[in-house]
Order: structure tokens, then C-alpha cells, then sequence
């Protein structure tokens, strides 16, 4: 509340007859207890209470029309309105007519709000209602505040009041996923890399392998399969276009259904047709986006826009709807693959409700199907004319089929997390998924406007901006590359205009996959990680300077020396060597560190404590697990 309509609130006070302290008149004393005389009065408080009577009594109903065109202007000057009437009203005077006219702004906004936006806004009204409502009901303790009996509950129900309007004004603002929307229209990225850059902006930085922490912040789901995470995190981008609400409650619906017949979600063909029909739809969506931008006329996109209608039924809704009736009907997954698309829609709607596909637009479904459209005077004409549609009223209708379809693929995708099953292997994974998921890796280490191209073996990846971790870039992209890619480029382009190189080969990071039998066990992660410092480079760098290759070579040779050969520890002592000249570091000091072990190591039952002309000081060596790459 600005200071100009700050409440001020006056109480008359008096001294206690019986402890001298100093209590409101009509009240009794907080000190003692002694009762108020019955003469005394409080006239401001009266007057106030009198003008919070009349605002009770006068305050008309109000029917909504329509929403302002600039709700948070709007939304400003009537909270400017409202406040500056309390403070009038606090102030001094009998008159609520003020009140009144203010109030019945309010309430005029919050019914007009109340009114359903056409999709793609109708989240962003939901939001606005939400916000206007909470400043509404903090505005009502203020209210409460020129009745209050006495200096102290006036001032906890004004905090409460200023509490809730805070929180409703919060709520005005643009949800996280809306503002990545933005982000991405205005800066013309992919979605996945505008989900990456937020996530860089957003997560704590630290080891790859804790991003799977960080995304169940994100999400508020339990789950360590960061693919998973990602993919419902792009649904959920995607959801801002749709009814929020009926988005959430299928959701809920199907991972409730598939979490009671969990089998059903171990048929990876399945898994693998939803995921396809996604990209599928994306790319009809994606085409429709396009064309709105580019101007098409409105015949066309309106046959564009029931060519994504027919991809999310045909396509879209089979695929989610399979795994949903074998879990309710019991059926195997191979006969309901069998069953054609109308069957599968027809059993849904009558076997499980809660998916309401009842409501689902019948009239866009056989009109894409049967191509029964037309444009006259300004409107669509769909089944020969006899419905007739704004392009805004087919926009909504479209974006509603779209509704049911990520909304129970996010249920599907939230059962495999709550039930630990991963996505398919990435290998199996259709091409153009993989490649929105490095574009979404590339955005979490802080790149954009990224381009990838494949000659023979070697792999071209460049971008714009600063880069976090080269490693850790490579090492989360290079699963999702083919497998005969051996050598990973990277050219990056900084804000201030310089380019940056990089390398990695590519099958040294596929070596870290592979389980090395070595024990100890961070000895075994230490050797499997030793192509990966050798052949990576930043800048002409490597991971590891010549102290740092010493150290690793120390720790290998010198660490559990009592389970250790002495030809096994030469052994590691010697792998080291050479992978520090292939790093083009100085390997000199590993051969001392090697010949000093031969000779000391000969003696029978060698100790650590018997290595002490072994350079030990600075030998620690990294955790490999806790690096972050």
C-alpha cells in the first residue's frame, strides 16, 4: 500500500482506575483485566463501523461481461481505487458512496475474469482470477481492520490483508513456463533449449549426475531418470497452451489407473509409439505455428490446423489410449494394438470416465477426418456449413483435442516415474528425440542456437554462448549420438565475439560405461576415466596438468599396496604413462614414481609406510563421481 492510502486508525484511550495502565476505551485492560466503564465511548471507531455497515448492506451483485483488454492496468487503477477509499473512509466522514463505486469495480473485475478465456490465454486467465481474487480477499481484512476493536487486532488484520494482496499481486505475474514461451518465441529457440537455458539460470550448478535432484525440485516429482524428468517438463511447457486444469486432472486419472496395473508399462514397443506420436504431433503443431506466423491465408491453416486435429487423434490418442484400456480391461497390449482408433475411443469413453472424453469435439474430428471445411466471411465452415467458427473459436477447439492428448501422456510418463521404470533406451529413441534432448543439454550448459551436423566419424556441434563444462557437455550428449561417431568438434561463440574450440573422442567417453573388474572400486573409476583426461581438450587444454597426472599415477601405485601385486601396480603405474604422453604432458616424474616402486615393491610384504621415498605429498586424487562435468 502506498503511503498516500496507508490506514489511519484512531482509538480513544484511557488510564486504568486499577493498575494505571493505559488500555482503549470499551476494552478491557490488558494489563489487569479491569472492565471498560459503561459510559465510555469510541465515536471515530463508531463512524467507521457505520461506513463498513453500509458497504455490507448497499454492495450490489455484478454480472460479468467480458475481460479488459489490459487486466493488469485495469487491475491497477481499480486497486489504487479500492485502497484510496479505505484510507478516505479511515480518515474521516460518513459518506460510503466512494466504497461503494470501488467495491463494485473489484467485483466487476474478478466476474470478468470468472469468464473462461479461449485457449491459448485461458491459463493466463486462470492466473489472473487467481491473483485478483487473493488481492480481493486481502482488501476485505482491510476492510475488517476499520471495525477492529482495538490498536493490536487492527494491525493483524491489516498484515494479513497486506500478506494476501502481496500474494495475489505475485500472481499476476507470468507463470516460469510462460515465461520460457516467451523466452523462446522472442530469441527464436527450440522449446528444449529454452527449457535448458532456464534450467542453467535455475538449477545449482555442481555434477551432472545431481541433476537429477535438482529436476525434482523442478518438477516436484520423485524420480532419478532425468530423461523423464525433461520430457514432462517439455509437456508441461507445452501445457501453458491449454486448459491447465483438465491438463492436471487427466493426468492424475491416468497415473492413477496405470499405477494400479503396473505391467502394462513394461511393453516398450508401446512406450516407443507414444514418444514417436509426440514428435509426430510436435511437428503438425509445429508446422501450423508457422504458417500462423508467416501469414498463410485462413484456409490453409485452417486445413492445417485439422491436419494436427487428425495427427493427435490417429496418431496421439491411440498411442496414449493403448497401455490405458489394457490396464482397465485386461486385455494383452498386442490385441488392443489391433483394435482401430474409433474402437479405442469408443471403449475409453465408456469405460473410463474420468479421461472425459465425452466432452472431446466431435464435429473437428469428423471434419478432419472427411476434409469437410470452408472459409466464408470471415469464419470457418465446418460439416457443409452448418458450424460456423471465428479462427480465434478453432484455435480453442483444436488446442482442447491437444489437451487430452499430452495431458494422459503425462500421466503415462509420471506412472513410469513413480514406478522406477526408465523411458526406452536411448539407442531406440527416434532420431529428432535425441536431438531435441542435446539442444536441451546444450541449453543447461549455458548454449543456444545450437547446430549439429555428421561427416564420416566426426561430429560438428556449434553455439552461441558461454560454456560451462565441456566435459560435462560431452559426457551428456554422447549417448545420444550414433555409434559410429568417433570424434566429438565443438565451436562456440561467446558473447564478446570470440570463438572457442573443443575435441573429445568420443569412444573414451563410451569407455566410462563400460564396468572395469579392478579393485578397489575408485580405483576401477579412476582407470575408465583415463582415455576421457587423455583425448579431451578445451582451448588446446587438457583436463589434467602434469601434477595432476602424477597424483593420479600415485594414488593407483601406491593405494591398497597390501592386495596388490607388485606387477599389478606397475601395471596401473605404466597405463598412466601413457596416457600422460598421449595428453602431452610430462610423464618423467611417473617413470621415477614407477622405478622407485620396482625397487622398493620387491621386497616381500611392501606397505604403504615402506613407500615413503615415493612422493606421496599432493598425491590426492580427485573423486571422479563428485568432479563436475
Amino acid at each position: 500500500m502506498t503511503r498516500r492510502n496507508r490506514l489511519e486508525l484512531h482509538w480513544q484511550v484511557r488510564t486504568c482506575a486499577r493498575c494505571g495502565g493505559q488500555r482503549t476505551a470499551k476494552r478491557p485492560c490488558p494489563d489487569c483485566g479491569a472492565r471498560a466503564e459503561a459510559y465510555e465511548i469510541q465515536p471515530d471507531l463508531d463512524r467507521r463501523s457505520q461506513i463498513v455497515r453500509r458497504l455490507r448492506d448497499e454492495r450490489r451483485a455484478v454480472t460479468p461481461r467480458r475481460p479488459p483488454e489490459d487486466v493488469a492496468g485495469t487491475f491497477t487503477d481499480v486497486l489504487d481505487e479500492v485502497l484510496g477509499a479505505l484510507a478516505a473512509a479511515a480518515r474521516g466522514g460518513r459518506d460510503a458512496t466512494s466504497m461503494l463505486e470501488a467495491f463494485e469495480k473489484l467485483d466487476q473485475l474478478v466476474a470478468d475474469l470468472s469468464i473462461p478465456l479461449l485457449r491459448p490465454d485461458r491459463n493466463r486467465g486462470f492466473d489472473l482470477l487467481d491473483g485478483v481474487c487473493l488481492v480481493r480477499e486481502g482488501v476485505e481484512k482491510l476492510v475488517e481492520t476499520l471495525t477492529a476493536p482495538d490498536i493490536a487486532e487492527a494491525q493483524r488484520l491489516d498484515a494479513e490483508g497486506q500478506a494476501l494482496i502481496e500474494l495475489g499481486s505475485r500472481e499476476l505475474e507470468p507463470s516460469r513456463h510462460d515465461k520460457i514461451r516467451a523466452l523462446a518465441e522472442k530469441e527464436e529457440l527450440s522449446a528444449f533449449e529454452a527449457l535448458g537455458l532456464d534450467h542453467h539460470r535455475g538449477l545449482s550448478r555442481g555434477p551432472l549426475s545431481g541433476l537429477g535432484e535438482g529436476l525434482k525440485e523442478v518438477t516436484g516429482l520423485p524420480g532419478d531418470d532425468v530423461g523423464l524428468h525433461v520430457a514432462i517438463e517439455g509437456l508441461d511447457l507445452a501445457s501453458s497452451l491449454v486448459d491447465r486444469r483438465r491438463y492436471l486432472r487427466l493426468c492424475h486419472a491416468v497415473e492413477e489407473l496405470l499405477l494400479a496395473c503396473e505391467d502394462v508399462l513394461d511393453h516398450s514397443a508401446t512406450l516407443l509409439e507414444l514418444q514417436v506420436a509426440l514428435l509426430q504431433v510436435g511437428a503438425r503443431q509445429a508446422t501450423f505455428a508457422t504458417a500462423v506466423e508467416s501469414g498463410e491465408d485462413d484456409l490453409t491453416l485452417t486445413g492445417l490446423a485439422l491436419d494436427l486435429v487428425k495427427s493427435v487423434r490417429e496418431r496421439g490418442l491411440r498411442a496414449a489410449l493403448i497401455p490405458i484400456l489394457a490396464a482397465v480391461t485386461g486385455e494383452p497390449v498386442e490385441n488392443i494394438w489391433r483394435w482401430r482408433t474409433g474402437r479405442l475411443l469408443k471403449e475409453a469413453t465408456a469405460r473410463v470416465p474420468q479421461l472425459e472424453l465425452d466432452v472431446m469435439d466431435r464435429v473437428l474430428r469428423d471434419s478432419s477426418a472427411h476434409e469437410d471445411y470452408g472459409f466464408e466471411d470471415g469464419e470457418v465452415l465446418l460439416q457443409g456449413g452448418s458450424v460456423r467458427l471465428t479462427t480465434d473459436e478453432l484455435l480453442d477447439r483444436v488446442l482442447e483435442v491437444l489437451e487430452f492428448f499430452t495431458g494422459m501422456t503425462r500421466g503415462i510418463l509420471v506412472a513410469l516415474l513413480r514406478s522406477g521404470r526408465p523411458l526406452p533406451a536411448v539407442e531406440r529413441m527416434p532420431r529428432r528425440a535425441r536431438s531435441e534432448l542435446i539442444r536441451y543439454f546444450a541449453g543447461l550448459h549455458g548454449l543456444r542456437d545450437v547446430e549439429l551436423e555428421q561427416t564420416h566419424g566426426t561430429v560438428r556441434l556449434s553455439a552461441v554462448g558461454s560454456l560451462t563444462s565441456w566435459p560435462g557437455l560431452v559426457g551428456a550428449i554422447f549417448p545420444l549420438l550414433s555409434n559410429d561417431a568417433v570424434t566429438l568438434e565443438g565451436r562456440f561463440r561467446a558473447p564478446d565475439g570470440r570463438d572457442a574450440q573443443a575435441t573429445a573422442d568420443l569412444d573414451a567417453y563410451r569407455a566410462t560405461m563400460l564396468q572395469r573388474h579392478e579393485e578397489p572400486e575408485c580405483c576401477a573409476e579412476l582407470l575408465k576415466f583415463l582415455p576421457l583426461f587423455a583425448t579431451t581438450q578445451y582451448e588446446g587444454d587438457h583436463l589434467l596438468g602434469d601434477q595432476d597426472w602424477l597424483n593420479v599415477a600415485t594414488h593407483l601405485v601406491s593405494a591398497h599396496v597390501d592386495d596388490l601385486s607388485l606387477i599389478e601396480r606397475l601395471r596401473r603405474g605404466k597405463e598412466v604413462m601413457a596416457r600422460a604422453s598421449q595428453a602431452g604432458a610430462d610423464a618423467r616424474p611417473i617413470g621415477e614414481l614407477m622405478a622407485r616402486v620396482r625397487n622398493l615393491g620387491s621386497a616381500q610384504g611392501a606397505s604403504r609406510a615402506k613407500l615413503w621415498q615415493v612422493p606421496l605429498s599432493g598425491s590426492s586424487c580427485p573423486d571422479i563421481r563428485s568432479t563436475q562435468w
